[in-house]
This record gives structure tokens, sequence and C-alpha cells, in this order.
């Protein structure tokens, strides 16, 4: 089961490239933080930016710098059937722990389209699934149904759920458990709401803003999985400015910005995506310091 707190890491950039040395900070960086896993080649890591020989490094120098240490979810989803399942084959041949695979986004599919569409990646991969359903970014909404439909093949384990509607969660929880399955996980997407996700039964988060404060979000979520509800909101209620903060413009415009204050990476971004508005640095600035990041 994928569980607790999964940083979505940025892709740091030096005039361009990717700078895999900063990349390889970060990720030990994470782990000595105590993460409980790494999302690569997502949203966050401006993956609709990265070409697949980029992809091929990014994934084996993860493989290489985590050595086993926590699981690595690669992000593998495309709108295109086919060649998710071919990105899916890459990953996994490289040694990735699991796909996140992003529902298909502009050409919209009906739910019998996402249910074949996640359903063919399955029969023709073997690595585990978490379906990715974030309908502001795809203009597509995988609903809950679905999802349990999806649910009853084994090596679909999870989704990344951003629809910004919590009592979906526990309909979905509640339903995938009397189907037998222990196994799967529900995850948010949106870091405000990880506590509420947790309350209605999600196991853990994909997180933006553990890219800049991995050891504090990861002791929120292992006092969740201890059942330390009121202990982890205190720490919940310190991160909101900043959560806040890191979505003050598109993600993951702020939090590059916030690395780059911390010294981790150059605040570089690739085309349409520009660096953070003069105006938004500010808020950002001081979100941090007040939760004693900087």
């Amino acid at each position: 089961m994928f569980k607790g707190l999964l940083t979505a890491l940025v892709t740091p950039f030096k005039k361009c490239e990717i700078d895999f040395e900063s990349f390889s900070n970060l990720i030990t960086w994470q782990i000595n933080e105590g993460v409980h896993g790494l999302v690569i080649n997502g949203t966050t890591g401006e993956s609709p930016t990265i070409e697949q020989d980029e992809l091929c490094e990014l994934i084996k120098t993860a493989v290489k710098v985590v050595d086993g240490r926590v699981p690595i979810v690669v992000g593998t989803g495309t709108n295109s059937t086919t060649k998710t399942i071919k990105l899916t084959k890459l990953a996994q041949e490289l040694g990735a722990d699991a796909a996140l695979v992003v529902a298909p986004y502009y050409n919209r599919p009906t739910q019998n389209g996402l249910y074949a569409h996640y359903k063919s990646i399955h029969d023709e991969t073997n690595l585990p699934i978490i379906m990715y359903n974030v309908p502001k970014r795809t203009g597509v909404d995988i609903s809950p149904d679905t999802i349990c439909k999806l649910a009853e093949h084994n090596r679909i384990v999870g989704v990344k759920e951003c629809c910004g509607d919590i009592s979906r969660v526990s309909y979905m929880d509640d339903t995938i458990t009397k189907m037998g399955r222990k196994d799967f996980s529900i995850l948010a997407g949106n870091d405000p709401e990880s506590l509420a996700f947790a309350a209605n039964g999600g196991k853990g988060c994909i997180s933006v803003t553990a890219n800049i404060a991995p050891r504090l979000l990861s002791h929120m979520h292992e006092l969740i999985m201890m059942g330390q509800f009121q202990d982890a909101l205190v720490l919940h209620k310190k991160m909101d400015a900043v959560h806040k903060a890191m979505f003050c413009e598109v993600n993951p415009v702020p939090v590059k910005y916030a690395l780059s204050l911390m010294g981790k990476i150059s605040n570089e971004l690739r085309s349409p995506l520009l660096p953070l508005s003069k105006g938004r640095g500010k808020e950002v600035e001081t979100a941090m310091k007040e939760a004693g990041i900087l």
C-alpha cells in the first residue's frame, strides 16, 4: 500500500537542461527528512515539457539515488492509451515501483472510455497503477463509481484525487473496502485537504508543499497514521499559509521559487511557464518564514 507523505518532486533546470545534481540532492534530502515516497515526472515535475530520453535519465537517477529506501512513483500518463502503455512499460523496465496515470486530458473520454483506458494499461503492463484525477487540468472527472469499478483490478492500487469533494473519499473508501480491497490507497492531491482526506478514509497525500517542508509534513502524516489527529491538526494549521502560498500562481511556479530561496535549485521553469511574479515573491517568503522554513 502507498501511504503517508509522497513528495511530488520538482524537476530542477539549469540553462534549460535538467540539473541532475540538484535533482539527486533533492532526493537525498527528502529521504533524510523522512518522506514515505517520491513522485517524479508529475505535474509538479513539469511532465508536459519532459522528453522521453530525459524521463529515462530521471528514472535511472532516482532509482540509483533512492536505492530502495522509499517507493518511486513515475508519472507516465498521457491522453493516448498506446503512448501511456509504452511509457509505463519503460518506467517498469527502469525500476519504478508504480506509475501515476493522469486521466486523459483534452480529448475528454466518457466514463466508459476512462474505464477502458485504465484497464488497457493494467492489462498490458505489470506495474502498480495509481490513477490521477485532476479535473481542473484535464477537463474530465473520473467518477467515484468508475474509480471503484477499476479498483476491482488488483494492480490498480490507488487514486490521487484532486476533485475537491471530500464526500467522495468516504464513499470510495467504504465501497472499495466492502469489495475486499485493503491495499487500495486514496491519496489527497491537494495539500490543504490532506487531513480531511485522512479523516474520511484517505491513506496519505501526494504533496507539493513537501518539496520545501518534508520533515514537518512527514511527521504530520506519521501522527495521522497513528491516529493522533489532534496533534496532526496543530501541524496542519501551522502550514495553512504555506499551502496557500504554494498555489498563489500555477504549480510548480511558487514552489520552485521557494526552493530557490532555500538554495536547493535555480528558479527556472520551462516555457510556457515563467518564474513567479515579483509581487507574489513576498507572499511566499513571508509564509515560509512564519512557518519556520526559512
